[in-house]
């Protein structure tokens, strides 16, 4: 997606697809709320968007298997050496993973393709849930209304911060939030809140 205010002039230069990749904040903020259902022995994360892998990079550095993939090559080919869990393939046309959790900042014009993909992957012995990066205000347009009626997610996490997607001086304008479907039973046997909705603050850079 394209993060900033767009002039004629910044059209001309946006990125190819509108990839921008996703701060490491923003990854390990979600993470941070998901330590009470997701275990790094156990759990392994499908990252279906992960353009040059910095969303894997966190990923690893938590300790989680994972499996990445891109229907794009961007920067992921160089990063083969690195990580053996990389794949050229377009999401939308998998047919089963047994990926216990899905967690990507989807393309936005591709966004509620990838939430129906994501809930058609569930498997009910593998699966524990997927989390989506969307702008704060996705769930504001009438025609998602069945999209969310459909496939409510468990909890919504807005953002505190404006993540800068790129390395533009100039401030980033977008607040984003995180989408996660989790089946009931998970969330609520893990989370004592009522409402579905709760803050992330920034968690501390290095």
């Amino acid at each position: 997606m394209y993060p900033y205010k767009s002039t004629k002039e910044d059209n001309e230069k946006r990125k190819e697809h509108d990839y921008y990749s996703t701060p490491e904040t923003t990854t390990e903020a979600l993470l941070d709320y998901l330590v009470p259902v997701m275990n790094p022995k156990l759990d392994v994360i499908l990252e279906p968007a992960c353009g040059e892998g910095k969303m894997a990079e966190v990923f690893r550095k938590r300790g989680f298997r994972f499996e990445a993939s891109d229907k794009y090559p961007y920067e992921y080919e160089k990063a083969m050496d690195k990580f053996k869990q990389f794949k050229s393939r377009d999401f939308l046309e998998l047919e089963a993973t047994s990926a216990s959790w899905i967690i990507t900042n989807p393309p936005f014009n591709l966004a509620e393709e990838f939430i129906i993909k994501a809930a058609s992957l569930w498997n009910k012995d593998t699966s524990k849930g997927f989390a989506m990066l969307l702008k704060s205000t996705y769930w504001h347009a009438k025609s998602r209304y069945p999209l969310f009626q459909g496939n409510p997610p468990a909890v919504i996490l807005p953002l505190t911060w404006r993540p800068k997607f790129n390395e533009s001086k100039k401030a980033p304008v977008l607040d984003m939030m995180w989408c996660v479907w989790m089946p009931k039973d998970v969330y609520e046997s893990k989370y004592t809140s009522n409402t579905s909705i709760t803050l992330l603050t920034r968690p501390e850079e290095e």
